[in-house]
């Protein structure tokens, strides 16, 4: 599990995990969940739609889940 994080906004937390879990998802099977109250990776999905994005309110279904 990897965790980006940062308590001010605008510093590309959203950009980085993006990409984190566009360069993982080729050799793992990688999920990416946003926590975020701006919800910026909900709003990116469209550009990265290979990737499975959780939405905040099923992150308690991650531990079900298949992912390496």
């Amino acid at each position: 599990m990897i965790v980006v994080a940062h308590q001010k906004g605008g510093v590309g937390k959203s950009t980085l995990s993006l990409n984190l879990a566009y360069r993982f998802n080729n050799e793992v099977k990688t999920a990416i969940t946003d926590t975020d109250s701006q919800g910026t990776i909900n709003r990116l999905r469209t550009l990265q739609s290979d990737l499975d994005i959780i939405p905040f309110t099923s992150i308690t279904a991650l531990r079900k889940l298949p992912y390496d």
